[in-house]
């Protein structure tokens, strides 16, 4: 997180683990195909995916309990801002409700957040991808809802747009793709 557009885009071209392959941030259809893929075989409702990902995404409404190793950062709702990370030692569940149900909680914790051995995929944080809106003062789009968010306001199919400039905050992050050469 805390990542512009073009510096995710940047980023993930860089995450080649050698030269047989190419990466990038995700293309607006490749969403949608693995959205589809995760119906068709993960065994999701098209509800779970356009209408409410509270099944499977950490999302401000979404308890999710017997998390035991990561770590997790709680949004401070009056200052906006993400607290200190907090290493998980005992049992962790980010509530439903209340101060706690705002828990940005490190990739890969929990397997209530896993569908087909994807993680997060679904809410913790918005995911910039390489589709473009249609608003030109916000041109940049992200996907996927995130940790503040409601699951029915922004489920896993959802997208915004921002400006090319935003990034700066703890709801956004990136998600990569990798090509065979």
């Amino acid at each position: 997180n805390y990542v512009y557009c073009s510096e995710a885009q940047a980023l993930a071209k860089e995450m080649t683990p050698n030269s047989n392959y190419t990466s990038s941030l995700m293309f607006g259809i490749q969403w949608d195909l693995v959205c589809k893929y995760l119906e068709v075989k993960g065994r999701l409702s098209v509800a779970d995916i356009k209408e409410d990902s509270s099944s499977w995404g950490n999302y401000s409404n979404v308890k999710i309990e017997n998390i035991t190793s990561g770590k997790y950062a709680i949004l401070d709702t009056n200052t906006w801002k993400l607290g200190t990370w907090t290493k998980i030692t005992n049992a962790f569940t980010k509530s439903d409700s209340g101060d706690n149900s705002r828990a940005l909680l490190s990739t890969g914790i929990s397997d209530y957040t896993k569908k087909m051995n994807i993680y997060d995929f679904a809410g913790n944080e918005w995911k910039w991808s390489l589709e473009k809106t249609s608003n030109v003062d916000n041109p940049c789009a992200y996907r996927g809802g995130n940790y503040n968010n409601s699951s029915t306001n922004f489920p896993v199919s959802g997208r915004g747009g921002n400006n090319t400039t935003y990034g700066y905050s703890s709801f956004i992050g990136f998600r990569s793709t990798f090509y065979v050469k």
